[in-house]
């Protein structure tokens, strides 16, 4: 049994570096899509850390920690898109909270989206 006080798994399943057991005071174990199973089959008990889009499994006992569920839109973070982490979506994707509309003469010249992560 490991006592782990801290580390950076993002976007990744820590597999072995986590034994069977183990109790987790901190680190992030955050990933890029919501409901991201990782370290299945473990028996852990959880009490911090940043588990964002972790989904919990059976065996693990959770007493805190940071569990929100957010859906990333690759039009806010094209870095991901570069490294494979996240799909391009159209401009028109479901993260669009508001729009620009610009006319020229009565005629729509260009739309401007704004976009937001989306918590789940």
């Amino acid at each position: 049994m490991a006592i782990i006080t801290e580390g950076r798994w993002c976007f990744k399943d820590p597999g072995d570096d986590i034994p069977d057991g183990s109790t987790i005071n901190g680190g992030n174990f955050s990933q890029i899509e919501p409901g991201t199973v990782i370290l299945s089959g473990k028996t852990l008990t959880i009490n911090g850390g940043n588990w964002i889009n972790v989904q919990a499994q059976q065996g693990w006992t959770v007493n805190g920690g940071n569990w929100t569920q957010v859906s990333r839109c690759s039009n806010l973070h094209p870095e991901w898109v570069e490294k494979g982490l996240l799909d391009a979506e159209v401009e028109n994707c479901p993260h669009v909270v508001d729009t620009d509309v610009i006319t020229i003469d009565g005629e729509v010249v260009e739309t401007i989206y704004h976009y937001a992560d989306t918590v789940q």
